[in-house]
């Protein structure tokens, strides 16, 4: 019993080690403002996404992606389950974020087992928003 608790710790470890290296963010949509030539305000219904890119484990059942306004502090998360992985053994995740507020968004990524056991998070990636 310890051996296998021992192994999944190992696994669960080895993905988040390769979710932190791997975990690639670009962000999409927003507006451009008319100090920047744009002429576009920012409109407080827009709808935000976020590309969301990381390379898969093995040993992962699902994913959570949880982000927030403050560095380490993640006000919000998703459960997007396992999305498919690409021939590279990439998983991406296209998330919608309602908001118009310019400012930086800090993401950060968990992987868990089939027992619902949780990584540590991924490193996080800020993404300046405007």
């Amino acid at each position: 019993m310890r051996r296998a608790w021992v192994s999944r710790i190992v696994s669960l470890a080895r993905a988040s080690i390769a979710l932190a290296c791997a975990l690639l963010l670009a962000a999409c949509g927003g507006a451009g403002s008319a100090s920047d030539g744009g002429g576009v305000g920012v409109d407080e219904d827009v709808v935000r996404s976020f590309a969301l890119r990381w390379r898969s484990s093995p040993d992962a059942a699902g994913y959570i992606i949880h982000w927030g306004a403050e560095s380490g502090v993640y006000r919000e998360a998703r459960d997007i389950g396992s999305p498919e992985a690409d021939a590279d053994g990439v998983s991406s995740y296209v998330l919608e974020h309602p908001g118009g507020a310019s400012g930086v968004v800090y993401f950060a990524l968990r992987s868990y087992d089939a027992s619902y056991s949780m990584s540590a998070f991924s490193n996080e990636i800020a993404v300046v928003v405007r």
